[in-house]
């Protein structure tokens, strides 16, 4: 392509974006987005956290209250949406947030900057005859359109812009990949060449289709990425919630580079000898013979005589996180733990497989999926993990 290198994952988060738009368009027809008080502050265009996933869920965008928490905390994590004081993560509780087409906070990053340029553009184009059918040379190109024909338009419906701008403006859109040429081999200019937009802004969508995307700090080593929740937002002890804004309280979040939710030489690492854990509840449990195949394929330990024993373990989250990293597919399993944590005091033990969490079955889920459902718990956390023993000889 000739548009300038961006991110590897511009495609990925533009369909984000279109996911995110879509939401909120739909929350403005229905009354969800609006200007609201609290305490004499006025806090304008927000949406309350419960009842935006209330709606969520009724409109089938989601399966689950827990499903709904989690994609909407990617599109946070995208920069579409925030805490009208940028205090919390999104929590199913009576919290204001805010989309930040709607108070321009989209400007601070420039992939979203440039889609919603091109959704503006998109807009005032998607129902003008310039975009149509074109069939040249043996091929048909759909919802396509002739640059100069595109700057006409644009410079006809604002006399006070120069065409010159507009062309400039036309030639970022390509340069983010919004609008392409046809058969990629131009940059855009005021001529008779076609351009598509690359971005679909009409597509039908669902919230819970941001799952099934890359997160934002996914790189190319993707492959040894970690998944480990840790808090994201530093409890303000001085801060006192309330309904209607729960200011200052602690949210969690999943960072996939770093390995530890605490670290050994950490100066500030808690004490966590007083804190209320049940480890191994279950310490020898139930034998899951159903997973143990699996478990011996993985391993590659078929040759060798492996009980495979269910363990319940109750982790008390401190000001850090859990302390544990997440790792593998379906199921995942636990590949670090941190020594000083309360994974480690609650019995985790690395090479455990995770079955179940706060009592979802997530055994078919890859670590990402499991570590953002692990993120939408704070306090008291269960795991059921399957654990292999190998008997004495």
């Amino acid at each position: 392509m000739l548009g300038k290198e961006t991110d590897k994952t511009n495609g990925s988060s533009y369909d984000i974006y279109t996911v995110g738009e879509h939401i909120r368009s739909r929350m403005h027809q229905t009354n969800l987005i609006k200007d609201r008080r609290y305490r004499l502050r006025k806090y304008k265009q927000c949406f309350v956290g419960r009842d935006a996933i209330d709606w969520l869920v009724r409109m089938c965008h989601a399966q689950s209250r827990g499903e709904a928490v989690m994609s909407l905390r990617i599109l946070q994590e995208y920069g579409m949406l925030r805490h009208v004081t940028d205090d919390h993560v999104v929590k199913d509780q009576t919290l204001f947030y805010r989309f930040s087409r709607d108070d321009d906070s989209y400007l601070l990053h420039s992939d979203l900057t440039a889609f919603y340029r091109g959704l503006d553009v998109f807009n005032k184009i998607k129902d003008s005859s310039i975009r149509r059918e074109f069939y040249h040379r043996g091929h048909l190109y759909q919802d396509a359109f002739y640059g100069n024909d595109l700057v006409d338009c644009l410079t006809a419906r604002d006399d006070t812009v120069e065409r010159a701008d507009v062309i400039a403006h036309c030639r970022e859109l390509l340069e983010f990949d919004i609008i392409r040429h046809v058969t990629d081999d131009y940059h855009f200019s005021d001529d008779r060449l076609m351009y598509q937009f690359h971005v679909d802004y009409e597509r039908p969508c669902l919230l819970s289709d941001v799952l099934n995307q890359p997160s934002p700090s996914d790189t190319d080593a993707a492959h040894h990425t970690a998944a480990r929740t840790s808090t994201s937002i530093r409890q303000a002890s001085s801060s006192v919630d309330h309904p209607d804004t729960l200011v200052g309280s602690e949210g969690s979040s999943v960072d996939t580079h770093s390995m530890l939710g605490h670290s050994p030489n950490d100066s500030a690492n808690a004490n966590h000898a007083g804190t209320t854990i049940s480890g191994n509840d279950n310490d020898r449990g139930d034998r899951d013979d159903g997973s143990l195949s699996l478990m011996a394929e993985k391993e590659n330990i078929g040759d060798v005589q492996v009980s495979m024993v269910k363990r319940v373990v109750k982790l008390q989250q401190d000001e850090v996180g859990y302390g544990f990293v997440l790792r593998g597919a379906g199921p995942c399993y636990v590949h670090t733990v941190d020594p000083l944590g309360p994974a480690a005091a609650a019995g985790l033990k690395e090479g455990q497989y995770v079955l179940a969490v706060a009592g979802e079955t997530v055994r078919q889920h890859d670590h990402r999926h499991v570590g953002r459902l692990v993120m939408t718990h704070t306090g008291l956390l269960t795991l059921v993990v399957l654990a292999k023993t190998i008997p004495d000889h």
